[in-house]
């Protein structure tokens, strides 16, 4: 059954005439009484019997309105979820620090991030800047050291869609890969540090 007749249906029940659904689905009179007949077939039952210049719903078509009125509901209750998701990014981000950066950062993430709706799971590595390739391999953000006159990353072994920014004037790089643009995205300066 389409959906767009159950909600014919359910304005019918609710206006009690065609000319006022019609009005209310911004439809003519004609096409309501079309899309029930529709849905009369699609139903495999009579839902309206005359009642003197009028219609009204038999009992099945009662019946097909109290199961609409779940149907739709349960729809809306879906589209609305989906517009949170839309809206407000949510999962999981996985991050790999240094250990005194882990004591310093995580603290301040954790929370702003929880209040985010973004769960974090950490881990540390004590690596040098030259493995960052193979930390961003299993994380979405990495916080390493990196000395300013090592390769640029970008070149072999990095990954496509990775970003590198300083956070802090000691040289702490983040590095976020894209695999989860919604959750990583919101990790910005503001969440690690604090401020803008």
């Amino acid at each position: 059954m389409d959906v767009h007749r159950l909600r014919i249906l359910r304005e019918l029940a609710d206006r009690g005439t065609v000319a006022a659904t019609a009005r209310a689905m911004a439809m003519t009179p004609s096409a309501v009484s079309q899309q029930l007949k529709v849905l009369a077939r699609e139903a495999g039952v009579e839902l309206l019997e005359p009642d003197g210049r009028r219609v009204r719903l038999t009992d099945a078509g009662l019946a097909l309105v109290v199961r609409a009125e779940s149907v739709l509901g349960e729809l809306d209750r879906a589209r609305a979820e989906m517009d949170r998701y839309r809206s407000t990014p949510t999962g999981t981000v996985r991050l790999t620090l240094f250990p005194s950066a882990a004591e310093l950062l995580l603290p301040g993430v954790l929370l702003r991030t929880a209040a985010a709706g973004i769960a974090v799971t950490a881990s540390d590595a004590d690596l040098p800047g030259t493995d960052l390739p193979v930390m961003m391999a299993d994380a979405d953000v990495v916080v390493a050291h990196r000395d300013e006159r090592a390769a640029p990353l970008g070149g072999r072994g990095s990954r496509r869609g990775s970003s590198c920014a300083s956070r802090s004037t000691s040289r702490c790089r983040s590095i976020t890969r894209s695999r989860r643009p919604d959750a990583s995205r919101r990790l910005s300066c503001r969440t690690w540090t604090g401020s803008a």
